[in-house]
């Protein structure tokens, strides 16, 4: 008997409606899943199968085939497991059918007893539903309160696997839970900011008068921001306050950057919408992918995530296809959904692993020919290197100087003990710039 159960997976930031086609017919016992499912659905096999049996229902010793709909594309997530244990369940005639005239879609993670657990990217699925026509879903109980924010479609907070089955049986009706309208969103984020203490706050900033005066000049055009410093003078502690300071988040922002840290998977339990404006500080080595987004399984990156609210970030050098890009110092800057604002504002072209070094653009500094007259050759590439350029990473001077990254890390160390260069935290500058 063939059966076919809605659900949706997330690609990127959005998401595409699928169908689980589940048939049960006589043959060699097996269970097999088609339609390019990765390997968290393929062990969804073993999930549902100890769920069925542990909720008191019968697993067909049959042949199952699953097939998940467009078969074209890669199926990703846990989500998958509600909807192929009820479609096991329609299919065998332990449910019986009629949700055809207003299809009921499912979505949740199954754990061996049966209970349905919380899953990512719940709001941008529940979104695309709606779009598709759909009206109603279940959605995992703790998953709900983000589903609710979707106007115009009835949300089920499904607990167990039994709770919906009585469902389909009409044994038990599951009540809809009721929508999350746009007043009571903003009264939650009002009452969120005024009793959430350990939020950080400009306030908190003492001196610093002409730092704190850039910062909100940026934070009131959306600029980028460039602080440079010595350790511990409070940089960090400025930028990461600046979300205090934004204008407080409206419905659309709200929904946003909930939306985008559904997909990424990144919302808590116990705060399951975002109700403050997002600040995010990477690793100060953070890869191109990390920081822009994409990779095998696309995720956004960072300065995705930063939607609506700040991104500090820390002197990066990204090899962009025979390009480099330098970012010095700290930069904090408000980004919108789908663009790279950074990127465009404040990462300009320094350099193209093409240009002749004597036409690249540089900070000439007053130095001497026999400053380097006892230098080696390699020395005096990257000791010109770090003149006109200033401070850099080992890996831009091996990009700018064409010298092996271990050969690099040698003439560094070679330039410290004549002391005239001096490294300090990865970035390797001159001792006498003044000279």
């Amino acid at each position: 008997m063939l059966s076919r159960v809605h659900t949706a997976v997330i690609r990127g930031l959005n998401a595409v409606p699928v169908t689980v086609e589940t048939d049960v017919t006589g043959g060699m016992p097996c269970f097999r899943v088609v339609g390019m499912p990765d390997q968290a659905v393929m062990e969804s096999r073993e999930r549902v199968r100890s769920a069925l049996r542990n909720c008191g229902l019968d697993f067909p010793m049959r042949r199952i085939t699953v097939n998940i709909a467009p078969a074209d594309i890669r199926k990703r997530g846990t989500h998958l497991d509600l909807p192929i244990a009820v479609g096991i369940l329609l299919s065998s005639g332990q449910l019986p059918p009629g949700e055809e005239i207003e299809p009921l879609c499912l979505m949740g993670e199954l754990s061996l007893d049966g209970g349905i657990m919380p899953v990512p990217g719940v709001l941008p699925m529940i979104r695309m539903l709606k779009q598709k026509g759909f009206s109603r879903v279940v959605v995992p109980r703790k998953n709900a309160e983000e589903a609710a924010l979707v106007p115009g479609i009835r949300i089920y907070g499904g607990d167990h696997l039994g709770q919906v089955a009585a469902h389909y049986r009409r044994e038990k009706m599951m009540e809809p839970l009721a929508e999350i309208t746009e007043e009571e969103l903003l009264r939650r984020a009002a009452a969120r900011t005024e009793s959430d203490g350990m939020q950080p706050d400009f306030r908190d900033v003492r001196g610093q008068e002409a730092v704190k005066r850039a910062a909100m000049i940026a934070a009131a055009g959306g600029h980028s921001l460039l602080m440079t410093g010595s350790p511990a003078t409070g940089k960090s502690m400025i930028a990461e306050r600046i979300p205090s300071i934004l204008p407080a988040m409206n419905y659309e922002e709200i929904l946003e950057t909930t939306m985008i840290w559904s997909g990424a998977g990144l919302l808590r339990e116990d705060r399951p919408l975002m109700l403050h404006r997002p600040f995010r500080k990477p690793h100060q080595r953070i890869s191109a992918a990390g920081l822009t987004g994409g990779g095998a399984v696309v995720r956004p990156g960072e300065i995705t995530l930063a939607s609506g609210g700040a991104l500090m970030t820390a002197y990066y050098a990204l090899d962009q296809g025979k390009r480099l890009y330098a970012v010095p110092g700290n930069i904090t800057s408000r980004t919108s959904m789908g663009t790279n604002k950074l990127i465009q504002d404040s990462v300009q072209p320094v350099v193209s692993l093409d240009t002749p070094f004597e036409d690249l653009p540089v900070r000439k500094a007053c130095y001497s020919e026999e400053k380097i007259s006892g230098l080696g050759e390699d020395e005096q590439l990257v000791f010109r290197v770090l003149r006109d350029r200033g401070e850099l990473m080992s890996d831009q001077i091996s990009l700018l100087t064409g010298l092996s990254p271990m050969r690099v890390s040698q003439v560094i160390t070679l330039l410290e003990m004549k002391g005239i260069a001096a490294n300090y935290m990865g970035r390797t500058m001159l001792m006498d710039v003044n000279q």
